[in-house]
């Protein structure tokens, strides 16, 4: 049973079964209703989310620098989808 897509979601993980039952379903929704609440109030007190590592940084810095060379008109759409497809890929 699997409901959001390919990627594998924190959801879908829980739910994956070969055969899953309503009582599961329902469970599930449980944390996953625990697991919203708690990062809202995470958020609400001001809680930093885990810090960038060091791939990250590199692959969101080489997105910023396509996005800026789109917007200036250095690339055209065609080049800037590809060459995201290289850095996400």
């Amino acid at each position: 049973m699997r409901l959001l897509g390919r990627r594998g979601s924190r959801f879908n993980i829980r739910v994956n079964k070969h055969h899953p039952n309503i009582w599961h379903f329902i469970n599930c929704l449980g944390q996953e209703e625990v697991y919203f609440h708690h990062q809202v109030i995470q958020m609400l007190v001001g809680a930093t989310g885990r810090s960038k590592t060091k791939k990250t940084n590199c692959v969101q810095r080489r997105i910023d620098i396509l996005v800026d060379r789109y917007k200036n008109d250095e690339i055209n759409l065609e080049e800037y989808l590809e060459d995201l497809s290289f850095v996400v890929g």
